[in-house]
């Protein structure tokens, strides 16, 4: 079960991880960190971790549903994928999520990234109210330009 310190666990392995990978945006300070209200994101010594290791994060509305990326993107594919398979062992499920995380273009990454600012605008129109049926109902209208 994910609680607040292991949540710093996993981040401080991926903090790790992105240093030795994306060395460059780290020195430069590019990345940030989108969470969302699940308890372990919001406790106060994961706010005081993200603080002291100055990473940005991106703000919006609490319980935002309609803005939450991995919902609508990286959650379904990883279903998909892994839907009816048996692992073994706790290193076959990690190498599994890897290779497909792994396999998922740079630009689906982006697009969702863009669909996320199309979304945070969605949020400020309805004031915060949900509108995943408005998005969609606007998505169907305009399919045909």
């Amino acid at each position: 079960m994910m609680n607040a310190v292991r949540y710093i666990e996993v981040l401080t392995r991926f903090m790790k991880r992105l240093c030795r990978v994306r060395s460059q945006s780290v020195r430069q300070g590019s990345q940030c960190f989108f969470l969302d209200d699940a308890l372990p994101h919001t406790a106060n010594i994961v706010k005081h971790f993200i603080a002291k290791k100055m990473v940005k994060q991106i703000e919006h509305p609490s319980f935002s549903l309609d803005l939450n990326s991995p919902d609508f993107f990286l959650f379904p594919q990883l279903k998909l994928a892994l839907i009816g398979k048996r692992f073994e062992h706790i290193p076959d499920i990690q190498r599994n999520v890897t290779k497909l995380l792994n396999s998922i273009p740079n630009e689906d990454f982006l697009q969702t990234f863009q669909n996320m600012y199309i979304r945070s605008h969605w949020c400020i129109i309805m004031e915060g109210d949900y509108f995943e049926e408005q998005l969609s109902n606007f998505h169907k209208a305009y399919q045909g330009c």
